[in-house]
């Protein structure tokens, strides 16, 4: 977790790419750390931060990160997170 942070404050906020792939290793470490609300909030974050812009291995690592939080799919976190994806995919192309 700390090194996520870190690697957050250090990084580039214009760079999406870098910034979401960041976020995403943070949501990890949340998950790990079964605070599966913190770790719906972050990947959303993701999803709107991309939702203009995303890209291939962007999309993997969201998917991955959903599918890894199965267990808790029923939690009221893991809807909100599926509704955010659902809203913000819908309508965004993948580069």
């Amino acid at each position: 977790m700390a090194a996520s942070e870190k690697a957050l404050r250090l990084s580039d906020n214009g760079n999406i790419h870098e910034r979401s792939f960041r976020l995403l290793y943070r949501a990890e470490a949340f998950a790990r750390q079964q605070n599966i609300g913190l770790a719906c909030q972050t990947t959303i974050e993701v999803v709107e931060l991309t939702s203009v812009n995303s890209t291939r291995r962007i999309e993997q690592r969201l998917q991955e990160m959903r599918r890894g939080l199965d267990p808790w799919k029923r939690t009221r976190a893991v809807k909100q997170l599926d509704q955010a994806i659902a809203a913000y995919r819908s309508s965004t192309p993948v580069s």
